[in-house]
């Protein structure tokens, strides 16, 4: 994954974003930030949907339930790309923030396709991606330069959010947004808020099966 630290805009590096802006952004410099973002809790039903330069995605948080006596949140990612065959959803059942590695479940369904189980032996590898996405993020928090708070215009409107500034882009935040991200612009492209609120449900439609072939 992308470090936060290079506000790379692709969908791993949003991912990342989104996990670190979790925090109360005032009179926080980046790695307070990040460092309060490791303790915060995952709000069901929070949602914040964004325009990219190369389609558009959806991020969630739509249930909650017991695994062996812990609570774990389904974490939900809708992407449309420019193709038809890169429109997906996928959705992953884990402890928390701070314990994204922790990874229970993983549903995917492509569009006009059924939704997919993913197997044990598949998740291991996002597992291993996911472990700590925080440690790469406060391995560079440092090199990110906080420039106050601006007035910005996406298309869910105008916003005040803190303008941060790192070594290839800049990432807008605000402490009102769902999942606080409001624009970011990079050399990969940008990624501007579209929407965003509090009464997510999941995109997932029609039975589940186990991945074909496993």
């Amino acid at each position: 994954m992308e470090k936060v630290a290079r506000l790379k805009v692709s969908l791993p590096g949003l991912l990342l974003g989104l996990v670190a802006a979790v925090a109360p952004l005032h009179g926080q410099n980046a790695c307070e930030l990040v460092q309060g973002a490791r303790s915060k809790g995952m709000e069901v039903g929070s949602w914040a949907s964004y325009q990219t330069s190369h389609g558009t995605m959806k991020q969630a948080i739509v249930g909650q339930e017991e695994r062996d006596g812990k609570a774990y949140f389904w974490m939900e990612m809708a992407v449309k790309g420019e193709k038809k065959g890169e429109n997906v959803v996928m959705k992953m059942l884990v402890a928390g923030w701070e314990n994204m590695g922790e990874i229970k479940e993983i549903i995917m369904q492509p569009a006009g396709q059924q939704a997919m189980r993913m197997p044990e032996r598949m998740m291991s590898m996002f597992r291993d991606k996911m472990k700590d996405p925080m440690a790469d993020v406060m391995e560079g928090c440092g090199k990110i330069a906080d420039l106050g708070e601006e007035s910005v215009t996406v298309p869910a409107g105008t916003f005040t959010a803190r303008h941060y500034r790192g070594d290839d882009g800049d990432m807008w935040l605000s402490k009102d947004m769902s999942f606080f991200l409001v624009k970011a612009t990079g050399k990969d492209g940008s990624i501007e808020l579209a929407g965003h609120g509090s009464d997510a449900t999941s995109a997932i439609t029609g039975p589940i099966q186990d991945m074909p072939g496993f």
